[in-house]
Protein backbone atom coordinates (compact mmCIF):
# COMPACT_ATOMS: atom_id res chain seq x y z
CA UNK A 1 0.00 0.00 0.00
CA UNK A 2 1.45 3.41 -0.88
CA UNK A 3 1.80 6.58 1.33
CA UNK A 4 -0.26 9.95 0.75
CA UNK A 5 3.55 11.09 0.01
CA UNK A 6 4.37 8.34 -2.56
CA UNK A 7 0.97 8.93 -4.71
CA UNK A 8 1.24 12.76 -5.13
CA UNK A 9 4.32 12.38 -5.93
CA UNK A 10 4.02 10.32 -8.63
CA UNK A 11 0.76 12.42 -9.87
CA UNK A 12 3.94 15.05 -9.72
CA UNK A 13 6.80 13.23 -11.08
CA UNK A 14 4.85 11.63 -13.92
CA UNK A 15 3.58 14.60 -16.08
CA UNK A 16 7.14 16.20 -15.74
CA UNK A 17 8.95 13.42 -16.96
CA UNK A 18 6.42 13.09 -19.93
CA UNK A 19 6.37 16.88 -21.03
CA UNK A 20 10.23 16.81 -21.19
CA UNK A 21 10.38 13.67 -23.05
CA UNK A 22 8.06 15.48 -25.66
CA UNK A 23 10.20 18.64 -25.61
CA UNK A 24 13.24 16.58 -26.22
CA UNK A 25 11.37 14.71 -29.15
CA UNK A 26 10.23 17.77 -30.68
CA UNK A 27 13.85 19.89 -30.15
CA UNK A 28 15.84 17.06 -32.12
CA UNK A 29 17.11 18.38 -35.62
CA UNK A 30 16.01 17.33 -38.55
CA UNK A 31 18.17 15.26 -40.36
CA UNK A 32 20.16 16.85 -42.97
CA UNK A 33 22.17 14.84 -44.97
CA UNK A 34 23.26 14.95 -48.84
CA UNK A 35 22.55 12.44 -51.06
CA UNK A 36 23.55 10.85 -54.34
CA UNK A 37 26.76 11.12 -53.18
CA UNK A 38 30.12 9.27 -54.75
CA UNK A 39 33.93 9.48 -53.77
CA UNK A 40 36.94 7.94 -55.15
CA UNK A 41 40.86 7.54 -54.01
CA UNK A 42 43.97 8.13 -56.79
CA UNK A 43 47.48 8.30 -56.05
CA UNK A 44 47.62 11.46 -54.44
CA UNK A 45 44.25 11.70 -52.73
CA UNK A 46 40.53 11.55 -52.76
CA UNK A 47 37.00 13.56 -53.89
CA UNK A 48 33.83 13.59 -52.98
CA UNK A 49 30.86 14.43 -54.68
CA UNK A 50 27.06 14.74 -54.01
CA UNK A 51 24.29 15.58 -56.32
CA UNK A 52 21.36 16.39 -53.89
CA UNK A 53 19.89 16.19 -50.43
CA UNK A 54 20.67 18.68 -47.67
CA UNK A 55 24.06 19.39 -45.13
CA UNK A 56 27.04 19.82 -45.68
CA UNK A 57 29.86 16.21 -46.47
CA UNK A 58 33.59 16.07 -47.16
CA UNK A 59 36.32 13.74 -48.37
CA UNK A 60 38.56 12.40 -45.88
CA UNK A 61 41.61 9.95 -46.71
CA UNK A 62 43.63 7.81 -45.57
CA UNK A 63 47.42 8.34 -46.22
CA UNK A 64 50.53 6.03 -45.12
CA UNK A 65 54.18 6.65 -45.51
CA UNK A 66 56.40 3.51 -45.95
CA UNK A 67 59.46 4.87 -44.45
CA UNK A 68 59.67 5.84 -41.59
CA UNK A 69 56.25 3.91 -41.41
CA UNK A 70 53.32 6.81 -40.43
CA UNK A 71 49.17 7.24 -41.14
CA UNK A 72 47.59 10.45 -41.83
CA UNK A 73 43.99 11.61 -42.76
CA UNK A 74 43.50 14.22 -44.98
CA UNK A 75 40.45 16.45 -45.11
CA UNK A 76 38.88 18.31 -47.64
CA UNK A 77 36.17 21.34 -47.22
CA UNK A 78 32.92 21.08 -46.49
CA UNK A 79 31.01 21.32 -48.94
CA UNK A 80 26.89 21.85 -49.77
CA UNK A 81 25.60 19.27 -52.55
CA UNK A 82 26.66 19.86 -56.34
CA UNK A 83 30.01 20.77 -55.74
CA UNK A 84 33.56 18.72 -55.01
CA UNK A 85 35.47 18.18 -52.17
CA UNK A 86 39.08 17.35 -52.33
CA UNK A 87 40.95 15.71 -49.67
CA UNK A 88 45.40 15.68 -50.57
CA UNK A 89 47.86 13.44 -48.96
CA UNK A 90 50.81 14.85 -47.79
CA UNK A 91 53.64 15.18 -49.61
CA UNK A 92 55.38 11.42 -49.43
CA UNK A 93 52.30 9.45 -48.99
CA UNK A 94 49.94 7.58 -50.64
CA UNK A 95 46.22 7.26 -50.05
CA UNK A 96 45.01 4.00 -49.18
CA UNK A 97 41.33 4.36 -49.31
CA UNK A 98 38.76 7.69 -49.28
CA UNK A 99 34.92 8.08 -47.65
CA UNK A 100 32.76 10.66 -47.10
CA UNK A 101 32.22 12.66 -43.63
CA UNK A 102 28.67 14.09 -43.33
CA UNK A 103 27.44 16.91 -40.99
Amino acid sequence: MRSRLGRVTMRIVTPVVLAVAAIGVAASPASATPTGCNWNTDAWGGWAHCTGGTGQFRAVTYCQRVFPIASYFAYGTWEYPNHYSWSDCPLGTVSISTWIQYR
